[in-house]
Order: structure tokens, then sequence, then C-alpha cells
């Protein structure tokens, strides 16, 4: 089974963290756990002058203040 890329945001506002693997679930081979406050979406590529968030559904740009 290959690895399976997660995507870690902040609990507070949903700011990119950074990546890491998911398990495969045990439970039911084929699947992945992913952990709270991770998608295995990808983020956009960095912008200058802009952070990275999810939003629950997809990541968004917000400017950095």
């Amino acid at each position: 089974m290959s690895d399976k890329t997660i995507y870690h945001y902040s609990q507070a506002d949903g700011e990119y963290l950074g990546d890491g693997q998911a398990r495969p679930d045990p439970m039911d081979p084929g699947r992945w756990l992913i952990p709270a406050w991770a998608t295995d979406k990808a983020p956009p590529a960095p912008t200058s002058g802009k952070s990275r968030h999810w939003d629950g559904l997809q990541w968004v740009y917000r400017d950095i203040e």
C-alpha cells in the first residue's frame, strides 16, 4: 500500500501548518485514517502576501496582516 499525504491545519483558524502521512485503517483495508485538523486535499501553492487556510470544504487564501 502506498503512502497517503495529509495536510494539517490550525484548529483555531484553519491556517496550513504542514504535511504528514496518513496511516492505513487496520479495520478497513484500502482506507486511511485522517486525524482531526487534517485533510487529504492539497493546499494551493504559496502566494506572496497570502496565507492558506482550510475553510472546512476547501483551501482559501487570506491576506497576511
